[in-house]
């Protein structure tokens, strides 16, 4: 079994629809790679939750 992962990808199923079968590499929406909405979304994960993390900055 693999257990490595591309960065910058996801994985979704291969078969029709996406929705059954084997897993497939497809690259992320730019959407998904943007740092600023990236950093908004983690400071509200970490208000809503009131748990911290002392992380690297980006």
């Amino acid at each position: 079994m693999e257990l490595s992962a591309e960065s910058a990808a996801e994985r979704r199923p291969g078969g029709m629809a996406e929705l059954r079968g084997a897993p497939k590499v497809v690259d992320l929406a730019p959407s998904a790679r943007d740092t600023e909405t990236g950093r908004r979304l983690w400071d509200i994960s970490e208000e809503l939750t009131g748990v911290r993390f002392k992380l690297p900055p980006m």
